[in-house]
């Protein structure tokens, strides 16, 4: 059979006809799916299908403008298969099959690219801000004598996923010495009060306003601190100084206080450990200084494929994704802080998986004798003080909600700290439980928190203040 010109080009014209249709189809389905995909960015959805797993994100505004970027990008796909239905500028496109080949190359690996963002944004937001960190200057640095140190001179925003307020940011600037704040005043001023604050993230960080989710330095507790003395006090020239640590434990709370923290000259010392320490003996089958449940700090010499990539790129969440499958295939994947110092064989450990009379729980109560290591560091650190004439104070442990083993940490807290005639501000008891206004999780706190921690720790030592006052009048 032969077909004559004229049926060739009938043909043809056929042929292009159904592609350009075919086309608009495709455009107008993947518009439509748009749609359907909003049904998994749904708050409700994530919570039925995930339930308590990514309940720090559903607050979070990131699903809510994902799910914009989704309708957009339907509509988007909508528009240009009308567009390609109506009007005949797009034939020309079906006529040339590289252009078409092209076209539909190019439209599915942005659909792709697209809805990748968007469910990276909705549900993984936090690869971003762990790619991006390679490319930054370290928050901690090594140190000779401590597992790690803050990084000197430094002004940062870091942001923090805690559960019940979704992802906050906590602004902060530090000394030459790593720790929060200015420049220590030295030599002390003979007639001046000087206060030294030692523990961990619940102590260096945190109040956070609940309205604007951030916190700064003059949030914290012992900056509330300070506010607080001088206003009883106006005419007293009063320095709280923040020698907390991220993460840190008694010993490096020990270990700050005989190497920086003496020679500040303090009349007071007040320690917040324990939160930390809990789960390291816990947790862990530690030896007396934690030893080894720590490793040397090693995220200096950072290595990752976000290093060669220009910082808009990495602007992407889709990219910093592919970011990190490529690190993990080729070695680099990223640590955070805490695996940073914790060894690999420790945190394989899971005492917290195993059964107690029936239930799962997170801690190994067998490990409870533990606690004498830290009030061994408690007894050295008052001994430390007493030899200097500085007044040392502590406090029992704030938690959101109380069990058996947190009431049985607290009970040996105060056993020791009436048995060492100590007075200590009893958190566990005045601190309000339950009340999300005053925790951002477990044991960080908001704004408001930080006040009553500021208040309870003031109530405790305003009598000392009175006596240093005293003291130095001529």
């Amino acid at each position: 059979m032969h077909l004559y010109p004229s049926n060739m080009e009938d043909l043809r014209k056929n042929r292009i006809m159904k592609e350009h249709q075919m086309l608009s189809y495709c455009l107008f389905s993947i518009g439509l799916f748009s749609f359907f995909l909003l049904l998994f960015l749904n708050p409700l959805f994530v919570k039925i299908i995930f339930k308590e797993n990514l309940r720090t994100l559903i607050n979070n505004q990131l699903i809510y403008r994902s799910m914009f970027y989704l309708v957009l990008l339907g509509i988007i796909f909508i528009v240009l298969g009308f567009l390609s239905y109506k009007y005949e500028w797009f034939k020309f496109l079906c006529k040339k099959r590289s252009l078409q080949n092209f076209l539909i190359l190019f439209l599915m690996s942005f659909y792709l690219f697209s809805c990748g963002e968007v469910f990276i944004r909705a549900y993984l937001p936090q690869i971003k801000d762990e790619i991006r960190a390679k490319r930054l200057k370290p928050r901690f640095v090594g140190h000779p004598f401590l597992p790690y140190a803050g990084y000197p001179n430094d002004r940062r925003i870091v942001g923090y996923i805690h559960d019940f307020v979704g992802k906050v940011l906590f602004e902060y600037n530090t000394n030459s010495y790593g720790f929060l704040g200015d420049e220590f005043k030295l030599p002390k001023k003979p007639e001046s009060l000087r206060i030294i604050t030692l523990g961990g993230s619940t102590t260096w960080s945190m109040g956070i306003d609940l309205e604007t989710k951030r916190g700064n330095i003059s949030t914290t507790w012992p900056s509330l601190l300070e506010e607080r003395i001088k206003k009883d006090f106006p005419e007293l020239e009063v320095d709280v100084y923040n020698l907390a640590l991220d993460a840190a434990t008694s010993p490096m709370s020990l270990i700050i206080l005989s190497l920086i923290g003496l020679k500040l000259e303090p009349d007071i010392v007040i320690a917040y450990d324990g939160i930390n320490d809990a789960a390291m003996f816990f947790n862990y089958k530690t030896k007396l200084d934690y030893s080894n449940a720590y490793k040397d700090f090693s995220l200096q010499n950072v290595k990752s494929v976000a290093l060669l990539l220009p910082e808009y790129v990495i602007k992407s969440y889709f990219v910093c994704a592919i970011v990190k499958i490529i690190d993990k295939f080729y070695g680099y994947e990223s640590k955070n802080f805490y695996e940073a110092i914790i060894p690999d064989e420790k945190r394989k450990q899971k005492n917290w998986y195993e059964t107690y009379k029936g239930r799962k729980i997170w801690w190994d109560p067998e490990n409870l004798k533990g606690i004498e290591m830290l009030l061994a560091h408690y007894r050295t650190m008052s001994n430390m003080c007493k030899s200097e004439n500085i007044y040392f104070t502590s406090a029992t442990l704030h938690y959101f909600e109380r069990n058996a083993i947190r009431n049985q940490i607290n009970s040996e807290l105060r056993k020791f700290f009436e048995e060492n005639e100590m007075i200590f501000f009893d958190a566990d008891k005045e601190m309000p439980k339950g009340d999300k206004t005053v925790n951002v999780d477990l044991v960080h706190f908001t704004k408001k928190g930080n006040k009553l921690m500021a208040e309870g720790f003031y109530k405790t030592i305003k009598k000392i203040i009175y006596q240093k006052i005293e003291s130095k009048e001529p």
